[in-house]
């Protein structure tokens, strides 16, 4: 018979994790913490400029429909006009300007508004084409003049948004339709 040089008790076996494993595990994860903790002024910050660009473009469509459904003679009169928008994008009235309030400052300017737009390939400008240029600085106060929107201070706020508009009656369509 054959016997066996083991012990008949069964080995008792420790279990857990030493000191030392769960230090590093703790120094882990708190440098996993802080690095993603790092990252949220960086995400808040990306938050607001996409919701800045999100509200001028909007600020910038509905200036360009506003003109857009204005009659074509009466275009020109929205020349370098400065309006002013909250943080939610809503214009606010001249009377009751709230100057706290105000966010967006706009200045709308119409290049070459007695001349029409050139276009590619040369030749001489349309009247019936005009292009309209929407500056849009955020800075929470009151810009009031043209070189406001130009001065080197906003230049990193300052966005510009172009779009061009067309007269879609000519003078053919007009006479067809008064008759």
């Amino acid at each position: 018979m054959i016997f066996s040089t083991t012990s008949i008790e069964p080995r008792l076996r420790h279990a857990g994790f030493t000191l030392i494993e769960t230090t590093l595990a703790l120094a882990l994860t708190a440098i996993g913490l802080i690095a993603l903790l790092g990252l949220i002024p960086h995400g808040l910050d990306v938050m607001k400029s996409a919701s800045d660009k999100s509200i001028e473009a909007r600020i910038s469509q509905e200036i360009v429909n506003e003109v857009m459904l204005t009659d074509w003679q009466n275009v020109n009169s929205y020349d370098e006009i400065i309006r002013y928008y909250d943080n939610d994008g809503v214009q606010l009235d001249d009377l009751g300007l709230d100057k706290l309030r105000i966010n967006y400052n706009v200045l709308i300017e119409i290049p070459d508004s007695n001349q029409g737009m050139r276009l590619p390939g040369g030749g001489a400008a349309d009247p019936d084409i005009k292009r309209i240029k929407v500056t849009i600085v955020t800075v929470p106060l009151q810009l009031t003049g043209r070189s406001d929107f130009y001065n080197e201070e906003y230049k990193d706020r300052a966005n510009v948004y172009t779009s061009t508009v067309a007269n879609m009656i000519s003078d053919y369509d007009a006479s067809v339709l008064s008759l």
